[in-house]
């Protein structure tokens, strides 16, 4: 009797797309999955974090139709979220790590269009992420230390039964750790763009 085809590749990396904004708040994450079929929500996926997105990559990495979907994605949901808004005030801008670090790098026409629709990208320079992206602050920081506790806990479940739906469900408590509003807010400081308010961003914009 043949086996029911496999929805994951045999790669075992799992990816946490997080975005935070600078007042404290911060989307529903995203997890990129490693398979090559379409994939369904699983009952279990639905334990996962509040308003997660699945998807699948053959690696389990991001690529670039992924991250092209990922930047219409916050478009949409910041402008739903901040709808009384008018669209002269409602123009975002992105913090991104270097383009060269990327294998999901967009052309300068390419990030115009995401510019018309209000998304500003700004690429960080090289070799400075550790010093001012905001995630590699306190919030990636305080995830992956409490992502290490919850494996701990579970070390015998991980080394025996551990599959790809249940990474979501165990990063659900540690995401919620990590993106809390006075950690956001503090991964921004730390980072030296701002105090957590747009006004004191715009201050510091020139050393940006």
């Amino acid at each position: 009797q043949r086996q029911p085809e496999n929805l994951f590749s045999k790669s075992r990396h799992v990816t946490l797309v997080g975005c935070a904004e600078i007042d404290g708040t911060s989307l529903p994450p995203w997890f990129i999955l490693p398979g090559v079929r379409d994939i369904k929500v699983d009952r279990r996926l639905r334990h996962g974090p509040e308003g997660a997105k699945y998807k699948l990559s053959a690696s389990g990495w991001m690529n670039k139709d992924i991250m092209r979907e990922y930047l219409n994605y916050i478009i949409d949901y910041l402008k739903l979220c901040k709808s009384n808004r008018s669209t002269k005030k409602n123009n975002m801008l992105l913090l991104m790590d270097a383009p060269g670090n990327m294998t999901h790098t967009f052309s300068k026409t390419e990030e115009e269009e995401f510019e018309n629709r209000g998304l500003k990208i700004m690429h960080l320079p090289p070799n400075t992420t550790h010093l001012i992206q905001p995630l590699d602050q306190d919030i990636f920081g305080n995830f992956k230390k409490s992502w290490y506790a919850v494996k701990r806990e579970k070390s015998v479940y991980f080394l025996r039964n551990a599959s790809i739906y249940n990474i979501p469900i165990w990063a659900k408590k540690p995401w919620e750790i990590a993106t809390s509003e006075r950690n956001i807010k503090s991964s921004w400081m730390k980072a030296g763009l701002g105090n957590g308010t747009l006004e004191s961003l715009e201050l510091c914009s020139d050393r940006v």
